[in-house]
């Protein structure tokens, strides 16, 4: 097509998009699509780009300007709307921080879409459940950097698992940021509710029913917070636990938006570190640490039980990631997982987490999706094995 404009008298290609957040994009429509059709045309291009957020989508903007030699006379910044002159004929050397670090680009895409659903959906201050862990420090961060740290309100819910580590933490992280920190106890409600059930349920409760009924109290308690003041409630699960539905419907799924829907569990980590040693022009935070190293050190926790962890329902997170990375972005057979170092059990277990967990999906908040494949639907009840459904679609591949 750029050829049949040139030799209809075209002198220069401009190009209009809304093209979506990916990690790594920049280079794509750079080196990708745009140098290419400047060498097949030898005409400059001009490249514009969105910039905002709608729903589960953000435009990061980034547009530019090449040269009929394929050099990048302009390169605008990624994630805030501006303009600029460019002559053609300028001369340019490309620098070596054309491209943001990978940890900068998801962040502020994080930043920028948070920022821009809230605003567009009418909230100016949200609310957070801040347990003291990795997950809730983060989504924090990231409403402190899109809103300002002043319409941030967080909201401590100790049960008497809650260890003197994630209050304490949890106070260390909203005094840095200057956010406003309530401290709520759910331990009246779970009596309250306990009690009720007595008539339904004369033997006691399971084990995993009062570990949900504490993420349902607390869910309870911040949604009425979310209605009380009109604050936005964001849910902070990430997607190794959306992934696994390692997550309780009605609690700690509550929420108008899950910010690191779309992140994995060993990328938040990732994203914390970067953050305590950056803070670009734009966030509206603080520099420096600002997520305390108590918080990104200590083993992940649910605290619903004595001594809980992570991994005692999970694998350890870079193993569980890279395997969900295989199923869900580079859609690898489940065999053909086993064969790259992964014990086939874990695979399979894995796989079969991902596909039962599906309801809990279906019912979650929305969130910002930066890879080509989030979560594929599949049916909540047809009576499959999760197992022999992966072995069909390989026999229908000719695997």
């Amino acid at each position: 097509m750029a050829a049949r404009f040139k030799a209809a008298g075209a002198e220069l290609l401009v190009s209009i998009n809304a093209c979506p957040f990916r990690p790594r994009i920049l280079q794509t429509r750079i080196r990708d699509i745009a140098a290419l059709r400047v060498s097949e045309t030898n005409l400059p291009i001009v490249y514009v780009n969105s910039v905002g957020g709608q729903d589960s989508t953000v435009f990061d903007g980034g547009s530019f300007v090449l040269d009929g030699q394929g050099r990048c006379l302009v390169q605008m910044p990624q994630w805030e709307e501006c303009a600029t002159d460019c002559e053609l004929a300028r001369p340019f050397t490309a620098g070596t921080d054309l491209f943001p670090a990978p940890e900068e680009e998801i962040y502020r895409s994080l930043v920028l879409g948070l920022g821009d659903y809230a605003r567009k959906s009418g909230f100016s201050d949200v609310v957070i459940g801040m347990s003291g862990g990795m997950d809730s420090a983060m989504v924090a961060a990231i409403a402190g950097d899109a809103l300002g740290p002043r319409h941030v309100h967080c909201v401590r819910l100790p049960s008497e698992y809650t260890s003197d580590l994630s209050n304490s933490a949890a106070a260390a992280m909203c005094e840095k940021w200057g956010f406003s920190m309530a401290t709520v106890s759910i331990g009246g409600l779970l009596a309250t509710a306990t009690d009720a059930l007595v008539p339904a349920a004369p033997n006691g409760l399971k084990k995993l029913t009062r570990e949900n009924m504490q993420a349902r109290a607390r869910g309870y308690l911040l949604m009425t917070l979310s209605n009380e003041h009109n604050w936005l409630l964001l849910a902070t699960g990430n997607k190794s636990e959306i992934a696994m539905g390692y997550a309780t419907l009605y609690g700690d799924m509550c929420g108008g938006y899950t910010p690191l829907k779309d992140i994995f569990k060993t990328t938040v980590y990732s994203l914390a570190r970067w953050r305590n040693g950056n803070r670009p022009d734009g966030l509206k935070g603080p520099e420096g640490t600002v997520i305390p190293a108590e918080i990104i050190d200590r083993p992940p926790s649910a605290e619903l039980a004595p001594n809980q962890l992570d991994t005692d329902s999970l694998p350890p997170y870079p193993i569980l990631d890279a395997i969900l990375a295989e199923l869900l972005e580079h859609d690898t057979p489940v065999s053909r997982i086993a064969e790259k170092g992964f014990e086939p059990e874990l695979v399979d277990k894995v796989f079969r987490m991902l596909t039962l967990a599906e309801y809990k999906r279906r019912q979650g908040a929305p969130g910002l999706i930066i890879t080509d494949k989030g979560f594929r639907r599949v049916p909540v009840v047809n009576r499959f094995d999760p197992g022999q459904r992966e072995r069909l679609r390989e026999m229908a591949d000719g695997k």
